[in-house]
């Protein structure tokens, strides 16, 4: 290999990292990369490694402590590399690739994919990236206890302005005159599925002392909503009338709509055409990490390009087999480099006018959050890849989405249970779907689940996970149930499928000029591809 010199070394921290590093650590690099045979690009990505597997910064300055660590660990490598390799067993049954192993990640440093500049146009992120960078496991009960007491409050105080009320009622309490009240949905027993007979309503220390009471419907309880039938589940704040007469129990006689965000007005000044590619993790098969699918995902839609790539994780998904496993030989960095950034790299690289988001999961290997409300991924953002929370809320060209790549409507399918109402007025059709999306809007929140099912919750932080001054007009949420999109409540709620399956989904909202109306639903269109077909979504 040819000797490297310094502008080399100092070119790779600035184009990876974004850092500035000192003449005489410059001068240390070159000297480690002569010994080490190591590129620069190497060495930017070893310490970009480095300070992410011990929680730090990839942007901090690399000193003189750093070059210290940076030494050892190559020194590390060394060694690992002149111990003997375990041998590993091939399935003559199996065809063998040519060249390269199948699956194996690429010899050598990366060929250097330089991606044209070419600042965003029309976006603009609304949540706060410092907020998101929390200290998590150090939650006190104390404080999950009062933000679940401020929620109910404050779905309290909408609910009696709403409605016209003098105040909220006790549901503890007996009385012989009917009661609003304001509560959150449990099960008698946590451990327990919801049902009729288990259902509770627990107050807030404010309006109830924190008592919990057992529900009771009325066999022909009513709504004042459309649907015939009403989701219930652990964690829905809802808004009953009914009576207490014996003190042991709630009657209720009606359940009573949550009120709605107001839908995004700005929307109808929507200047352009908005195109946008959606795929989710994980984003390759059980059987390997060769990510093939996502490869072809990036083939297909590069024929007909769009403005936007949407991407939400996992990527480096930390229930793949093979990684539960241990049978895989690189790190997840690596293999998030190789197979996820450098061919976004070239996509981009190929089609100047794309700009991709990319969104993590709380299954990512790659991300040292691992709860939800989660930060973006610890990656050096340029302007053509931009690493955003999860959940995030954006706006393009007027457009608000809200997307994240938790599961809560499989969650909530599995949870939830469907009590039969009757509506006072019009009466809609019943739709599953459309449902699980009216949950997330009504209850203002991209998880109302509680307890948590399966995700790793900072109550303390929940705050984060709320829908500020509007409904989306567009809600992205991947989840393992059948894709679909649904109007509801005037905003598009698109669950895209997953890669993995070879689903994807393509959003294109027209402008309001060129539309049938100003309305984002009357602008919208959605379709689902496999990858073999994903490019004719975009044909005119």
């Amino acid at each position: 290999m040819a000797n490297v010199d310094e502008e080399d070394v100092r070119n790779a921290f600035n184009e990876y990292l974004s850092i500035a590093v000192s003449d005489e650590i410059i001068r240390e690099c070159v000297q480690l990369c002569n010994s080490f045979a190591k590129t620069p690009d190497d060495l930017a990505f070893k310490w970009q490694s480095m300070c992410i597997n011990t929680g730090s910064s990839v942007t901090q300055p690399l000193d003189n402590k750093g070059l210290t660590l940076l030494r050892k660990e190559l020194q590390k490598g060394v060694q690992q590399l002149v111990q003997p390799k375990k041998t590993t067993t091939i399935n003559a049954r199996k065809p063998q690739a040519r060249g390269p192993a199948a699956g194996s990640l690429p010899h050598g440093p990366p060929k250097r994919v330089p991606v044209i500049k070419s600042e965003p146009s029309g976006i603009q992120i609304h949540d706060s990236v410092k907020e998101r960078q929390y200290r998590y496991m150090h939650e006190r009960l104390t404080e999950r206890s009062t933000v679940l007491d401020d929620r109910l409050d404050e779905f309290a105080e909408l609910v009696r302005v709403h409605y016209n009320l003098e105040d909220i009622g006790d549901p503890a309490s007996t009385s012989d005159e009917e009661l609003v009240v304001v509560g959150r949905i449990c099960c008698e027993e946590d451990s327990t599925k919801l049902n009729e007979s288990s259902v509770m309503l627990e107050t807030s220390r404010l309006m109830g002392a924190g008592m919990r009471v057992l529900l009771k419907f009325n066999p022909s309880v009513t709504t004042n909503g459309e649907s015939p039938v009403l989701p219930l589940y652990p964690g829905a704040i809802v808004a009953l009338k009914g009576i207490n007469e014996t003190g042991e129990w709630f009657q209720v006689s009606q359940i009573l709509s949550i009120p709605l965000l107001p839908n995004n007005i700005s929307c109808s000044s929507q200047e352009r055409p908005v195109s946008m590619a959606i795929a989710a993790g994980p984003f390759t098969i059980d059987s390997n990490l060769n990510y093939a699918e996502f490869k072809h995902f990036l083939g297909q839609i590069g024929s007909n390009t769009p403005s936007w790539v949407l991407l939400l994780g996992p990527f480096v998904d930390v229930n793949h087999p093979s990684i539960k496993s241990g049978d895989v030989d690189y790190s997840p960095l690596e293999l998030f480099r190789y197979r996820i950034l450098e061919p976004l790299r070239t996509f981009l690289d190929e089609h100047p006018t794309t700009t991709a988001l990319v969104i993590p999961s709380v299954r990512d290997l790659i991300s040292h959050h691992a709860v939800f409300p989660q930060a973006p991924l610890p990656l050096t953002q340029t302007n053509r890849i931009l690493f955003l929370p999860n959940p995030c809320t954006f706006s393009i060209d007027h457009v608000k989405f809200a997307a994240s790549s938790t599961d809560i409507f499989f969650s909530l399918q599995r949870s939830t249970l469907r009590k039969k109402v009757v509506p006072t007025g019009k009466t809609a059709t019943f739709d599953g779907m459309g449902t699980l999306g009216a949950c997330i809007l009504e209850q203002r929140s991209f998880y109302p689940l509680f307890p948590s099912d399966d995700v790793n919750l900072d109550v303390s932080h929940s705050e984060l996970l709320g829908f500020q001054g509007s409904n989306p007009d567009v809600l992205i949420i991947p989840s393992m149930l059948k894709h679909f999109h649904k109007n509801v409540h005037g905003t598009v709620v698109i669950n895209p499928g997953k890669a993995s399956k070879s689903e994807h989904s393509i959003l294109r909202i027209s402008d309001p000029l060129s539309a049938r109306g100003a309305q984002i639903v009357d602008r919208v269109e959605v379709q689902f591809s496999a990858v073999s077909s994903l490019s004719k979504a975009f044909e005119d």
